[in-house]
């Protein structure tokens, strides 16, 4: 834990991510849409492929970071009702993170529970990623290689 136990995630960094996510997210789509709605070719539909794989990456990981958005109160009440009822005053501060998704109640030599970040959040977001970054790779590698050229009697090399 940090220098404050008791710390909630930022909300500046919140709004921020959200920000960015209402972007991004439009965007990415929009032109994932677009490309592949006028795709011939194997690299653009790659590249719209990897658009909307990026703008679903966005969506959920900022769904998660919505889930975090809360009040002092609203972790107290949550963090006793995830713990079991003999630790419930023994909390003793909350752990987040924003790599992974993360918001838990900390209870000194028992561990801590996850609260509010649903727990498909993070692994789903690990897969898009992959298959963003995939999607990516393939659309530039065809796009690398040279176009077949056709040689004098007309069929293709």
């Amino acid at each position: 834990m940090g220098s404050d136990p008791w710390a909630l995630p930022n909300p500046v960094v919140m709004l921020l991510v959200l920000l960015a996510a209402l972007v991004a997210v439009p965007a990415l789509g929009g032109y994932g849409v677009a490309v592949l709605v006028r795709a011939r070719r194997r690299e653009r539909v790659l590249r719209g492929l990897a658009a909307l794989a990026g703008a679903t990456t966005v969506a959920v990981y900022a769904f998660g970071v919505l889930t975090m958005f809360q009040d002092e109160t609203a972790a107290d009440e949550a963090c006793k009702r995830a713990v079991p009822p003999t630790l419930a005053g023994h909390v003793s501060g909350y752990e987040t993170s924003f790599v992974p998704l993360r918001f838990g109640c900390h209870v000194e030599g028992a561990g801590t529970w996850d609260i509010w970040v649903p727990g498909w959040v993070n692994p789903a977001v690990a897969a898009l990623l992959v298959v963003t970054v995939v999607t990516v790779a393939l659309a530039r590698r065809a796009t690398r290689r040279p176009a077949p050229v056709a040689n004098t009697s007309g069929s293709i090399s």
